[in-house]
C-alpha cells in the first residue's frame, strides 16, 4: 500500500521582513502555492498580529497548508500536508520561499499513513523513513505511545482567564 500523504515542515529563514508582515500578500502567496501544488482550497483564515506577524491556514480538499511568521526575525514556519497522488507539495514550498525571499530553506518531509512503518523489532519499536532536504535519515519511535492531555486551565494567563478572543501568545526566539 502507498502512503496516505506527504507532510512537509518548512523553515524559511532570512526572509523579507516587510513581506512577512503583509497578511494580504501572504494569503495570495498561500493560495498560489496551493494552486502550484495542484491542491483545491476549501476555506482560508488569516490573521495579522500586533505589533507584527501573520498566521494563516488553508483547508484543502487534500488536507492543509499553514504559515506562521515572525517578521522581526525574518522567519516563517510553513506546514504542508497533502494526501493522494495528484499533489506536489514541494512546488508549494518552493513558491513560498521565492515570494518571501527566503535565503535559507530547510525542509523535513514525512511520509504519512499506514505504509510508513518499515521495520518492527521484538521490543515494539517502529522505524520509519524521514527525508530531510535530500538526505534520508531513520527515525525510531515507540509503537505504543501514551499522549498526555494538558488541561486548558494550565494554558490560562496570569489573571486566570483562558485568553479566548485575545491574540495568541507569540513565542519569540531570543
Amino acid at each position: 500500500m502507498d502512503t496516505i500523504g506527504t507532510h512537509l515542515l518548512v523553515e524559511l529563514k532570512a526572509c523579507d521582513s516587510k513581506s512577512l508582515n503583509d497578511v494580504s500578500s501572504i494569503e495570495r502567496a498561500m493560495h498560489a502555492a496551493a494552486s502550484a501544488a495542484g491542491a483545491t482550497v476549501v476555506s482560508s483564515q488569516f490573521h495579522n498580529f500586533g505589533p507584527q506577524g501573520v498566521s494563516g491556514v488553508l483547508v484543502l480538499a487534500e488536507s492543509h497548508l499553514s504559515v506562521h511568521t515572525w517578521p522581526e526575525h525574518g522567519y516563517a514556519a510553513v506546514d504542508i500536508y497533502t494526501c493522494g497522488p495528484d499533489c506536489e507539495p514541494a512546488l508549494a514550498h518552493k513558491l513560498l520561499a521565492e515570494v518571501l525571499k527566503a535565503s535559507t530553506v530547510e525542509v523535513l518531509e514525512i511520509k504519512r499513513g499506514l505504509a510508513v512503518a518499515t521495520s518492527n523489532d521484538s521490543q515494539g519499536i517502529v522505524s520509519q523513513g524521514i527525508v530531510v532536504g535530500h538526505h534520508s535519515i531513520q527515525h525510531t519511535s515507540l509503537q505504543h505511545t501514551s499522549l498526555q492531555h494538558t488541561p486548558l486551565s494550565v494554558l490560562s494567563d496570569e489573571s486566570g482567564e483562558s485568553g479566548q478572543g485575545k491574540d495568541r501568545a507569540r513565542s519569540r526566539p531570543e
